[in-house]
């Protein structure tokens, strides 16, 4: 779980950056606020449930998004 957890938290840390790069502090506030939440929920499904699907779905999700906003 730890190994899990950590890469959801590496990832969202890179991804708000990304997203958030010279945008206001209020959509800054907003974004890292629904950033949270997402993986606040995806952690708990994982911890309670055991199931690896979502965590594997959001992680590649996660990624994707990175390198897309990174590309770009």
């Amino acid at each position: 779980m730890a190994d899990d957890t950590s890469m959801t938290i590496a990832t969202s840390i890179v991804l708000r950056r990304a997203i958030t790069y010279q945008k206001s502090s209020t959509f800054k506030h907003w974004f890292t606020g629904l950033l949270l939440l997402a993986v606040i929920a995806e952690t708990t499904y994982d911890v309670t449930t055991d199931e690896q699907a979502l965590h594997e779905l959001s992680f590649v999700f996660l990624t994707i998004v990175v390198a897309a906003k990174t590309r770009s």
